[in-house]
């Protein structure tokens, strides 16, 4: 056990320096890249730079290229998957009619390929739960999180899935889980902000506050926390504090829409955040 946490210690502390060094070193290579080389690429974009939707479009562009280099290499459909998933989940791919099938046919290809790595499992576990096939999603994040206890984004993926289906109690306990085992992780900004809604929707409203916070602080350019420290705020009646979290959201994604506000805490307090617009 004293190891496992060493090792944790070690990982966490080496994943935010490890995605940048990554990106720009495959970023800047002279050489035309290989199949494992846009994958690392895509990988990275969103940590270092953002959830926007043309982050999306270009991970998901490096990732079908990945593909068609090599098809056998199972993790390239597995982020594809889940980055279709994101977009679609958060309202930043909404042009196309096919994003849920795209999804899971992505899925089901990564899994034909490797449905034993704990890593193509957590990332088609969470695409899966992403578009609302929960009983397909689950079984695949327990095993995810049962074959490496150290991987923090099938536990974080476990615990939202565990929000989509209502047992908000697995929910928090996961999402809790996941966050203390990789305490610097470049998604904290939106792990922080899904055990938010947790707290939220189940009326504890400091433990929301503090998470909601907890997450905005983790990334000064990701506009998903403060939508939800807004909709906290709203909650408990703070309509000046509500107004300037939204305004900062704002800041970082001057275009965001109620659409995009809705599909990330809900309609009816997105309906209540919109009369502050």
């Amino acid at each position: 056990e004293v190891v496992d946490e060493l090792v944790i210690d070690v990982v966490a502390n080496l994943e935010p320096k490890l995605n940048r060094s990554v990106y720009d070193s495959v970023r800047t290579n002279q050489e035309e890249p290989s199949a494992r080389e846009l994958y690392l690429q895509a990988s990275t974009l969103l940590s270092v730079k953002g959830w926007h939707a043309d982050t999306f479009e270009k991970a998901e562009i490096l990732l079908l290229k990945s593909e068609q280099l090599d098809p056998s290499y199972a993790l390239t459909p597995a982020y594809l998957s889940l980055i279709l998933a994101l977009g679609h989940r958060v309202g930043l791919i909404t042009q196309r009619e096919t994003t849920v099938e795209e999804v899971v046919d992505a899925a089901e290809r990564a899994l034909q390929l490797d449905n034993l790595d704990a890593t193509v499992l957590g990332f088609v576990g969470c695409a899966l739960a992403d578009t609302g096939k929960l009983t397909r999603a689950l079984p695949l994040l327990k095993n995810a999180v049962k074959r490496n206890r150290s991987n923090a984004q099938a536990w974080a993926a476990l615990g939202s899935a565990n929000l989509f289906k209502g047992n908000i109690p697995a929910a928090i306990e996961c999402l809790s889980h996941g966050i203390k085992i990789s305490p610097l992780d470049s998604r904290l900004a939106i792990w922080g902000a899904t055990l938010a809604i947790a707290y939220l929707i189940s009326k504890e409203f400091t433990l929301a506050r503090q998470q909601a916070e907890f997450a905005c602080e983790c990334d000064d350019q990701c506009y998903i926390p403060r939508i939800v420290l807004a909709a906290v705020e709203l909650s408990q009646s703070n309509i000046d504090v509500a107004k300037d979290v939204l305004s900062d959201a704002y800041r970082i994604k001057p275009d965001l829409s109620v659409h995009e506000i809705g599909s990330i805490i809900g309609k009816q307090h997105a309906q209540n955040i919109a009369a502050l617009i």
